[in-house]
């Protein structure tokens, strides 16, 4: 559903650790659940109301048009946001746009990066695992980077250097510094009114699209007359599948918002640990003849798993399902 907003209400909280290896290092075990119990049902509904809303999280099957119109929402947003990501990626890649700022240059390293994988991978494209696990870990650097790199120091995060000199020292040399009032305000609007216009605009054509698309859908049936019978009652069968494809689309819409802020840093210490999985998975994935491997592992399937003895395991499956040995005995 279209809203509009009517201000923002920011609220910063000031976390301090005694032991920050520790502190990283605990995002490596689960969260710990916390469980609150309470002595009359009318307290429960409320609680539950509290976490979840009225309508309940993606395990609820009570349906609501406005909601699920909301849940799809959302995923085109997502959807919309991936796209531009994209686009932009490719478009600074090719083209050599600055990337990362070094000394107030901009230069572009991540194209020079692109440009020596590229070319390694053509001339030894058996070296293709080994660059998808180091592009994953790749892309989280320079998405870190960005982060870092915003004109507000209210949305930067700690960058991956910081936490790996966290786990090697034990403490960050990071000293505190105190945020001047309106400190890259002024860039910080600009680049967000950029945004907002770019959103906008391709909101209005995607709208003028579909005008025009409905507009020739009703002259191609202007001489087709239909009879709809109204009828506000929905079956509860319907409603209750219903119900559970609401729920199907809210646990996309988890995912989607759970992939974002680990993709974009907001968890900047989850976004450090599947970079370094990542990273060292790479590194260890070049020391490997992956040559040798594919050869191989493309041998044994080809001998195991295509040969004519395939007719025998064949009718082995249909005898033990059909509880038959005569089949075994053709075969």
């Amino acid at each position: 559903t279209e809203r509009k907003s009517n201000g923002t209400i920011t609220i910063r909280i000031r976390v301090e650790y005694h032991d920050e290896k520790a502190m990283v290092l605990a995002a490596l075990r689960p969260r710990p659940k916390f469980h609150v119990n309470v002595k009359r049902e009318k307290s429960q509904e409320v609680l539950h109301y509290t976490c979840f809303g009225f309508y309940g999280d993606e395990n609820e099957t009570k349906f609501d048009l406005t909601v699920t119109r909301s849940y799809i929402n959302e995923i085109l947003e997502h959807k919309r946001l991936l796209g531009y990501a994209i686009v932009d990626t490719f478009s600074s890649l090719v083209f050599w746009r600055g990337q990362v700022r070094i000394l107030g240059l901009w230069l572009p390293l991540h194209s020079l990066l692109f440009f020596v994988m590229a070319a390694t991978l053509v001339e030894r494209p058996q070296m293709l695992p080994a660059f998808s696990l180091l592009s994953v870990a790749w892309m989280f650097l320079a998405l870190g980077t960005k982060r870092c790199q915003h004109p507000s120091p209210w949305h930067r995060c700690p960058s991956f250097w910081h936490f790996l000199e966290i786990l090697q020292t034990g403490r960050s040399s990071l000293r505190m510094r105190r945020v001047a009032p309106m400190e890259g305000g002024q860039e910080a609007a600009v680049y967000e009114q950029y945004w907002k216009d770019r959103i906008e605009k391709d909101i209005d054509a995607a709208t003028r699209r579909r005008e025009e698309d409905e507009l020739l859908m009703n002259l191609a049936n202007e001489n087709i007359q239909t009879k709809m019978k109204a009828d506000n009652l929905i079956p509860i069968e319907l409603l209750s599948r219903l119900g559970r494809y609401q729920g199907i689309i809210a646990r996309y819409c988890r995912y989607a918002r759970l992939f974002k802020i680990i993709a974009t840093w907001e968890e900047s210490i989850l976004s450090f640990w599947i970079t370094a999985c990542f990273l060292v998975a790479g590194l260890f994935a070049l020391l490997l003849d992956w040559g040798f491997i594919l050869t191989w592992v493309g041998r044994i399937v080809v001998w195991c798993f295509l040969g004519p003895h395939m007719s025998i395991v064949d009718a082995y499956l249909q005898s033990k399902s059909q509880k038959d040995d005569k089949l075994l005995e053709t075969a």
